[in-house]
């Protein structure tokens, strides 16, 4: 399982697949006014806007946890096909707002992951299946939900509770 040190899954799809969702999101330098790291709080009425984007995200990483290299990686990509940064920019401040806009977008990620573990309702909402949140591919000891990892999820059907509405 591939994580950090807190131990959470990240997303371990190319970037391709990451680019082709966050391609639409970021329309603009300024995507997201967001906090960034540990300390930001959480801000429902600036990320309600970004349903669409979150639920896509979701598919591709139920927990919504992404690496900040990746995401800064892809950013940079995105923002040299969209011609974002004049000339001018050097090398340093263009990885400078990779990192800032990656940290203020995975901060954002974060908040609405907590909120759907916790069953907050203006994170239940954001999902597009209101009868499942972030465990919808682990198998629940309580509910029996079907795995699509069936390797290890015994091990997390332990660790986490049933997310399912039953």
């Amino acid at each position: 399982m591939a994580g950090d040190a807190d131990g959470r899954q990240r997303y371990q799809g190319a970037d391709d697949e990451l680019r082709q969702v966050l391609d639409e999101w970021v329309a603009k330098p300024k995507f997201v006014s967001y906090g960034e790291g540990d300390k930001a709080k959480v801000e429902q009425s600036k990320i309600l806007p970004f349903k669409a984007h979150i639920c896509k995200l979701q598919k591709l990483q139920y927990n919504l946890s992404f690496t900040q290299q990746q995401v800064e990686r892809v950013l940079l990509d995105i923002s040299v096909a969209k011609e974002f940064f004049s000339d001018n920019w050097s090398d340093d401040d263009r990885q400078g707002w990779a990192q800032a806009y990656a940290r203020k977008a995975r901060t954002m990620l974060r908040h609405v992951a907590q909120g759907l573990l916790h069953k907050v309702k203006w994170a239940m909402e954001i999902v597009e299946e209101p009868g499942y949140t972030l465990m919808k591919r682990l198998t629940c000891l309580r509910c029996t939900a079907s795995c699509d990892q069936r390797s290890d999820c015994s091990q997390r059907a332990l660790a986490f509770k049933c997310m399912r509405n039953i």
